[in-house]
């Protein structure tokens, strides 16, 4: 699940980038599309529908594994259900990214700016959807994460083998604050194009806040994988 999560992580960064050199590099308020149009125009409007949903369904089933102990067992169980649980995160991705070219497809294509924010692209109605819907997941994840670190702690001290888990609790603790973030900050999105009164700077900083986000994790493993190297060089 962590390459689906890391894959995800990526391509919604990706977008991000693309978003913000495509509003730093270019004059696009003089000018207008429709909607269609900036879906062909603009790539990140797709990889943002596409990696996201991407890394939240694959933390959703890590938190799923974890909290019914499921995933250091995973190896026992079959390829078939392996190979399943790979693929469920990009089905996901794929559907959220057909449903949103589908959608904008249907919507009158009125003339937008070219800046092509995503709000406007995919209208107020299906921007809330999407971030409620995407939020909930990531509440979930975390509420599965939280209930499978007490489980596991508990677990860990009945059996006295908690150095054993420490380095997986951390690991978990690290995907739990990352999930949680991400969940606030789509649900403030949600809520801003519900009631509009966040001011768009204000929500532009919060976006820079997801984004790095993005960054918990693999800096944590870089950062353990350090120390662990640099542990076993000294005892060597």
């Amino acid at each position: 699940m962590l390459i689906e999560y890391t894959l995800g992580n990526m391509l919604t960064g990706v977008a991000y980038l693309i978003e913000e050199a495509t509003k730093i590099s270019s004059s696009c308020t003089f000018y207008h599309v429709t909607r269609l149009q900036c879906l062909h125009i603009h790539p990140q409007l797709t990889l943002l529908t596409f990696g996201e949903p991407m890394s939240s369904f694959a933390i959703l089933i890590m938190a799923i594994l974890f909290y019914t102990r499921r995933g250091e067992d995973l190896t026992a169980v079959s390829r078939a259900k392996r190979i399943a649980l790979h693929i469920a995160p990009i089905l996901a991705a794929l559907f959220f990214a057909l449903t949103t070219w589908t959608y904008v497809t249907l919507q009158k294509q009125a003339a937008i700016s070219s800046c092509c924010y995503v709000i406007a692209v995919w209208t107020k109605r299906y921007y809330r959807g999407y971030y409620i819907l995407m939020s909930i997941v990531g509440y979930v994840s975390v509420a599965l994460l939280i209930l499978g670190i007490l489980k596991n702690t508990k677990s860990a001290e009945q059996r006295n083998t908690e150095y054993e888990s420490r380095d997986k609790l951390e690991a978990v603790i690290v995907l739990c604050f990352a999930t949680g973030l991400h969940a606030t900050v789509q649900c403030v999105a949600a809520t801003y194009s519900k009631v509009g009164d966040i001011t768009k700077l204000l929500l532009r900083h919060v976006w820079v806040i997801d984004a790095l986000s993005f960054t918990f994790y693999p800096l944590y493993k870089i950062i353990s994988d350090s120390c662990w190297k640099s542990t076993v060089e000294r005892n060597a």
